[in-house]
């Protein structure tokens, strides 16, 4: 009997192929793929990939050998696994941490069920240690943005676009807005009811849709208790989302300091203008020159059109300055003279010369040590120059006219009375003594008038050591000189310096004061007396001579009232003369330290 079996050979062969396909996919998974015992976990078949997870080089090494549950890290993971496949027939996506047989530890994802019948699991593996770590890293990641997030000392906000709805909010950004926390703002609060002007809120919006992004926008802001801060805040747009995102730091400080600096600017720029100071930036490398404009004044030029260099500075220096500040400028670039104070003259626009004093220091070093800038000021010393010259030829004049005066007819008179004694030397014997005693009084007259104006000529007095040890020189000068005059000298309170002009022009009127009272008061007592107060200093001459009428005699006749007027002028100090005829003079000048 002959049947056709040609259907069942087709359907073997498709078994067959089909066999064939599903043991290349089974042995080439990128997975693994086991069946394992229920009851003991003894592993019954398994793909390359299953043995490899498990530290085997080949399935033959762990089918019929190895028991998978020695491979759980914790054994509760399989316990709990074969439950829920009791349970529900099957398990999904499990994850659990397994061991390989060299102890390397890794995360397998299971998916498997039970076949109850045949009691057995089936199942595959997949090694998603990678993905496991990657979620642990971002878990870490997320746990220190939240924790940036939370403890950041600026604020850090997420705010809704159409009506400024606060969604999300740090600790930090709820305290500038005068809260505890943020629960008290999230989804209650809106950013824009805390801008001190709305109109900066629109402004940003308008940059925000523009550009995606707003950076270090500045801002005032106010607190819920009405207190106001500036802000510096950046942020960017999530159109999509529909909110914005950005943080905010508060710049009180920042903008304090900066209009404390501003007013300190404005100050120092109005007192060098009140001053007619010039003021100069020098960079010593690139030898440019910012000044200000009160220092192209000082020279004749034009603000807005004068620029200052280094060439057309040597340029401008008097012939006989000009190598001597080229050596202090060598000094600077060398950085030999961090600082200094010369005195020098300038040419100005109009081809005159005119004496500057200038003050400079150098500010900034580079990590070599060179000087890389310095700043400084100039000032227009010239009518002081002109009138330390006047001064000084007047001094000249002055001390000529009292040689003339006093040494030339002291030693006129002796000729006179030489000539006399010559005629009656041989007749009267008594007449010639007295024209000899008259000769020597001449003499001895004209010895201490040639020693006063020597002492007043002599400037090194002050340079030798300060105000009170110069008076003191000068008046046992004095002292010496005068043989009929007492002098006291005495000096009151915890003695200071004053300014070196100062000095010079108090012991200028010290010694004009001593020179009256010997000249023309007939004392035989002078005191002198320095006082020093902590607001005041005071300078006393007093006689006891005859005294004059202060209203009755004019300055410009004697007693140098004039020139110690003039010097009290000169250094701000008040000058007070008090005398009455008879009853002496006093001499009073006081100045403030």
């Amino acid at each position: 009997m002959l049947a056709d079996i040609s259907d069942r050979k087709q359907a073997e062969e498709a078994l067959q192929r089909s066999e064939a396909k599903f043991r290349t996919i089974f042995e080439n998974s990128q997975v693994g793929i086991y069946r394992t015992r229920t009851y003991d976990a003894l592993i019954l078949d398994a793909n390359q990939c299953f043995a490899n997870l498990l530290g085997f080089a080949s399935p033959e090494e762990i089918i019929g050998l190895e028991h998978s549950i020695d491979y759980f890290v914790n054994s509760s993971d399989r316990l709990y696994a074969i439950e829920v496949m009791k349970r529900d027939g099957e398990m999904r996506s499990f994850e659990v941490q397994m061991r390989k047989r060299d102890g390397t530890l890794f995360w397998g994802l299971c998916s498997s069920y039970l076949n109850a019948t045949d009691d057995y699991i089936e199942g595959v593996m997949a090694d998603i240690s990678d993905r496991k770590q990657a979620e642990e890293a971002l878990q870490r990641s997320e746990a220190k943005f939240r924790n940036i997030f939370e403890n950041s000392q600026v604020g850090i906000f997420r705010n809704r676009i159409s009506d400024g709805l606060i969604l999300n909010a740090n600790q930090r950004l709820a305290n500038l807005l005068g809260f505890d926390s943020p629960e008290e703002i999230i989804g209650l609060e809106h950013s824009i009811d805390y801008f001190v002007n709305p109109s900066d809120r629109e402004h940003a919006r308008e940059v925000m849709k523009r550009d995606g992004e707003l950076r270090s926008f500045e801002a005032q802001m106010r607190k819920r208790d009405g207190t106001v801060f500036w802000g510096l805040t950046s942020s960017y747009l999530n159109a999509a989302d529909g909110y914005v995102e950005g943080v905010i730091a508060d710049i009180s400080d920042r903008k304090q300091a900066e209009a404390a600096l501003q007013a300190s600017e404005e100050r120092l720029r109005l007192a060098l203008t009140a001053s007619k100071q010039g003021l100069y930036d020098m960079n010593l490398k690139t030898e440019e020159i910012v000044v200000n404009p009160e220092y192209a004044l000082m020279l004749g030029y034009d603000p807005t059109t004068f620029r200052e260099t280094k060439s057309r500075w040597v340029e401008s220096l008097h012939p006989d300055d000009r190598e001597s500040m080229v050596a202090v400028y060598s000094g600077f670039m060398t950085g030999e003279a961090p600082n200094y104070q010369a005195e020098y003259r300038l040419r100005t626009r109009n081809g005159q010369w005119k004496w500057i004093l200038s003050v400079g220091k150098i500010v900034a070093w580079n990590e070599s040590g060179e000087p890389l800038r310095a700043l400084g000021v100039y000032t227009d010393i010239d009518n002081y120059k002109r009138a330390e010259a006047a001064s000084i030829l007047e001094e000249r004049n002055r001390m000529a006219r009292e040689i003339h005066d006093t040494l030339a007819q002291a030693f006129t008179g002796i000729l006179a009375q030489v000539g006399a004694a010559n005629q009656v030397l041989t007749d009267d014997v008594e007449a010639t003594q007295a024209h000899l005693d008259l000769i020597k009084e001449l003499a001895r007259t004209g010895l201490c008038e040639a020693r006063r104006s020597v002492i007043a000529l002599r400037p090194q007095l002050l340079e030798e050591g300060s105000l009170q040890s110069a008076l003191h020189r000068l008046v046992t000068q004095i002292r010496a000189a005068a043989n009929d005059t007492t002098l006291y000298y005495e000096v009151k309170g915890a003695t200071y310096a004053l300014p070196t002009e100062v000095e010079s022009n108090l012991l200028r009127m010290g010694q004009e004061a001593l020179t009256n009272a010997i000249r023309y008061a007939n004392a035989d007592e002078i005191r002198v007396e320095l006082a020093y107060d902590r607001d005041q200093f005071c300078l006393r001459v007093k006689d006891n001579g005859q005294g004059f009428g202060v209203g009755s005699i004019s300055a410009s006749e004697g007693f140098g009232l004039l020139g110690m007027s003039e010097r009290a002028e000169r250094i701000g100090a008040q000058l007070t003369i008090r005398s009455q005829p008879g009853q002496g003079t006093e001499i009073i000048v006081t100045v403030n330290p």
